[in-house]
């Protein structure tokens, strides 16, 4: 995220006084043929747009749209498991997905990477990560009182969380879980 810090640097934009860029950023949870997606300020992890499920296409042509500053997608570790076809569905649509960024800031992090951010440890599991989020933006809330995270579901909140350990380390903050 360093790297594209700079770039956004020299493109001009300038960190506000606390030394925070606030740019827009559209994290991918990636699936074989649908997918998750967040788009969120950095400078404080407001949602600005969401979507769970959402057919694949769709999101490669929201991806270049380019509405966005950076682009920050959940990459495929190797697990010591075979991979079926779902994951070999999944690593072609992040392919996909970066191409149709033409890899200008666009950042693949890999799920250990939000384990560590989160909870200081290579391990974790979904509902820990959604836990965590609560518990630092609050709860989702109702229609008539919505919360922070309203309306977030399935994979709308993994790419939530991507968004916010990106936008953490663009802007050098450090939250592991207490």
């Amino acid at each position: 995220m360093e790297n594209i810090r700079q770039n956004l640097i020299a493109a001009g934009v300038k960190p506000n006084d606390k030394d925070v860029i606030d740019v827009k950023l559209l994290a991918i949870d990636p699936g074989s043929y649908q997918t998750g997606y967040a788009l969120i300020r950095t400078g404080d992890a407001e949602i600005l747009e969401y979507g769970d499920k959402i057919d694949n296409r769709q999101i490669r042509r929201r991806i270049m749209q380019r509405d966005y500053d950076i682009l920050v997608i959940e990459i495929l570790a190797h697990m010591g498991n075979k991979g079926g076809a779902s994951l070999y569905e999944t690593a072609y649509w992040i392919g996909r997905f970066r191409e149709a960024s033409r890899m200008k800031n666009c950042h693949l992090m890999y799920r250990r990477e939000e384990y560590m951010h989160f909870f200081g440890t290579g391990s974790g599991n979904d509902s820990a990560i959604i836990a965590t989020l609560k518990g630092r933006f609050g709860d989702k809330g109702t229609k008539k009182d919505p919360g922070w995270t309203y309306g977030l579901s399935g994979d709308a909140w993994q790419a939530f969380g991507i968004g916010v350990i990106a936008a953490d380390k663009l802007n050098n903050r450090v939250h592991l879980e207490d």
